[in-house]
């Protein structure tokens, strides 16, 4: 990580081989494994022929490999995890997720994009965990827009993220507290920037840290 310490993706799975649903769930929370590419093989008949579903989208900067990755997942039946590490990823501290610029404004609109493929694929559970993922989204997009002193976008992402936080409150499979900690980031972004982000910066928590 920046601080020189080291995160170990080993994580516990019930099952070494996931059904597709289960997979995008886990993907979506980072449970077992994120969205990059670095740590996933994929079968050689999912890239050929081309088709609109299995390229990057050029216009997305920001989580574009979760992006695929999801969309691949949605045209296997099964996904296999293996647990043990082969690879190892540095965190740079001016690296595209830690640098506030255009690329960086791309992130939502991935999600956005996972949410439309979800909901034609009436996968309700997999719906509210990126529902969430937007809202959190936006809430960090528009905090990283206050400190950059760039109220413009903070005030577009505070109106973007609007309807993914009503839309949370009705989403059955969130619990309380992840619906608590992102709305306390949405009213208060002063306490998000001082207090939540250094502390989840330092203890290494995840996604998967608070279902």
């Amino acid at each position: 990580m920046t601080d020189g310490s080291v995160r170990t993706m080993d994580r516990p799975v019930s099952s070494p081989v996931l059904e597709r649903e289960q997979a995008i769930y886990h993907l979506l929370r980072g449970t077992y494994y994120d969205g990059y590419l670095w740590n996933k093989l994929f079968k050689r008949d999912l890239f050929f022929p081309k088709s609109p579903y299995n390229r990057m989208e050029p216009s997305i900067h920001i989580c574009e490999d979760l992006l695929l990755v999801c969309t691949l997942i949605l045209h296997v039946e099964r996904v296999a995890y293996v647990p043990q590490m082969f690879y190892h990823y540095f965190v740079r501290e001016n690296s595209a997720l830690n640098t506030y610029n255009e690329r960086r404004k791309t992130e939502l609109a991935a999600f956005m994009k996972i949410e439309g493929m979800l909901t034609e694929a009436r996968d309700k559970r997999n719906v509210d965990i990126v529902t969430m993922r937007c809202a959190q989204t936006a809430v960090n997009l528009r905090i990283a827009a206050l400190k950059a002193k760039d109220e413009a976008y903070a005030r577009q992402m505070r109106g973007q993220a609007k309807p993914y936080l009503k839309a949370l409150l009705r989403a059955k499979s969130i619990c309380t507290k992840e619906k608590l900690r992102i709305w306390i980031m949405y009213l208060f972004p002063g306490f998000s920037e001082k207090i939540w982000i250094p502390i989840k910066n330092r203890f290494h928590i995840s996604w998967s840290t608070w279902q």
